[in-house]
């Protein structure tokens, strides 16, 4: 098929709505994602208003955000339903203001920055692609000989009638006389181009300015030697001995073990913090202390009873993690939040996503077992799946979309739920296929500056549900679109070589 974007010709400062058509549908579709360009002609280009679906695919759900100039239709018709856009139906059509000032015969493009178009079973489509413009008609040619023309013959020929009966025609001949010679001066103006003449003798003070610099009395050579000075405060004595202390900090914590061989150590207790990490379902590498642990202290118990102060404990390699068995965020989405075919339990928690605690333990060097039931937590779902409810799909990338829409107005928006804080932190995580944000798009997970949610994102998730629903097995490494990929993709990719 072909997707075709309208054009159309227009005074400055006017207003025109721009269709988006199609023709050569033999599949029909279930979503689509369009990124226009409007181009730019001295340092203007038209600006987005409204924008609404058309008549080719009915049932589409439409959002739009004019800033970014992004279209996107989902379709929630059953397959059976679906049917095929007739030639030139519109998908949707979106208003231009073109600017005032614009110059007549200025041409403003229209093109595709990029397009995805999946059918029903999200097989992704590849359209033609027609551009299209907006064209500032040539007022003056259509406006002179109808308005400016006759006006201005009238009051040419008003003024000699007015100027005979009142004065004597000998004594205006003199000034008709000065008339055409003050025309004169006027025509010859831009021919004797005397402006252009004092330009260069303007240039010629320029020539003193290089004179000036020539008498460089503070010579660079001069400060050299000066500059050469601090080399004889040599850092290297320092750095080497305010170094190695600080190196052996930590192992210096940890000596408070008593040297009295009559009261030595007989077992010891620890105290733990957590916190909270996001996980993706395919997660195959165990959980890490490094990723759920705040701060670990120790205390040692002594024979006579006694408990000495709290010693920090940085090998965190001794805190292990287990739910019933499972130590990866693999293992548990697969037995908590699956069943034994791959469907989502009914008693799931928060639909497909398993938030809940990781048991941590501690086997210290006497054997004893210390355990911490409800001190870490984990978040673990599908990635992509912003919607949680178990798949990656064109209906998460419609919210990714409409999020989107709203945020580029200006609009407050929550990717899943303004009364429940961590679960819209977590939705975002997994939204956001391309940054991977732990904090709304703060940062990405690389530690970049900013990771909103776009169409990027939606179009990747799209693009992994059509490989699945090809019956393919998709890796995330492999489909996204950036690169470099993101922090969690990268090091599960990894793991799963």
């Amino acid at each position: 098929g072909e997707w075709i974007i309208g054009t159309a010709e227009v005074e400055p400062g006017a207003t025109v709505t721009i269709p988006v058509t199609v023709k050569g549908d033999k599949n029909g579709i279930n979503s689509y994602i369009l990124d226009m360009a409007a181009a730019e002609v001295d340092g203007a280009a038209p600006t987005a208003g409204d924008a609404a679906s058309g008549n080719a695919y009915a049932g589409l759900d439409f959002v739009f955000n004019k800033d970014a100039l992004t279209f996107a239709g989902t379709n929630y018709t059953l397959k059976e339903n679906v049917k095929l856009s007739e030639d030139g139906a519109v998908v949707f059509e979106v208003t231009f203001t073109v600017p005032e000032d614009a110059k007549p015969g200025t041409v403003y493009d229209l093109t595709f920055e990029s397009l995805s178009v999946y059918d029903i079973d999200m097989n992704e489509l590849k359209p033609d692609q027609t551009p299209g413009w907006i064209k500032i008609k040539d007022v003056e040619q259509t406006d002179e000989p109808t308005e400016t023309e006759p006006t201005e013959t009238e009051p040419t020929e008003t003024e000699p009638t007015e100027t005979e009966p009142t004065e004597t025609e000998p004594t205006e001949t003199e000034p008709t006389e000065t008339e055409p010679t003050e025309t004169e001066p006027t025509e010859t103006e831009p021919t004797e181009t005397e402006p252009t003449e004092t330009e260069p003798t303007e240039t010629e003070p320029t020539e003193t300015e290089p004179t000036e610099t020539e008498p460089t009395e503070t010579e660079p050579t001069e400060t050299e030697p000066t500059e050469t000075e601090p080399t004889e405060t040599e850092p290297t004595e320092t750095e080497p001995t305010e170094t190695e202390p600080t190196e052996t900090e930590p192992t210096e914590t940890e000596p408070t073990e008593p040297t009295d061989p009559d009261n030595p150590v007989v077992g010891c207790e620890y105290e733990m913090t957590g916190t909270y990490q996001f996980y993706f379902s395919h997660d195959p590498r165990n959980f890490k202390a490094e990723d759920l642990v705040d701060t670990l202290v120790r205390y040692d118990i002594y024979k006579d009873g006694t408990k000495s102060e709290a010693i920090p404990v940085t090998d965190l390699s001794i805190v292990k993690f287990d739910v019933e068995g499972w130590t990866s965020p693999k293992e548990v989405f697969d037995n908590e939040v699956l069943d034994e075919n791959g469907f989502v339990k009914e008693e799931a928690n928060y639909f497909a996503c398993y938030t809940g605690s990781i048991p941590a333990t501690i086997t210290d060097e006497f054997g004893k077992k210390h355990e911490f039931k409800d001190t870490v937590t984990a978040y673990i779902a599908v990635k992509g799946d912003a919607n949680l409810d178990g798949e990656a799909n064109s209906i998460d990338s419609a919210l990714i979309l409409v999020y989107a829409a709203e945020r580029g107005a200006g609009n407050e928006a929550y990717i899943y739920s303004a009364e429940e804080e961590m679960l819209d932190m977590f939705a975002y995580f997994l939204a956001d296929v391309t940054g991977e944000s732990e904090d709304r798009g703060a940062t990405d997970s690389l530690g970049n500056e900013g990771s909103s949610l776009d169409a990027i994102d939606a179009a990747n998730i799209l693009v992994y549900a059509a490989e699945k629903g090809a019956g393919n097995e998709p890796k995330w490494h492999n489909t996204l679109s950036v690169d470099p990929l993101p922090k969690y993709t990268a090091e599960i990719a990894a793991a799963e070589k």
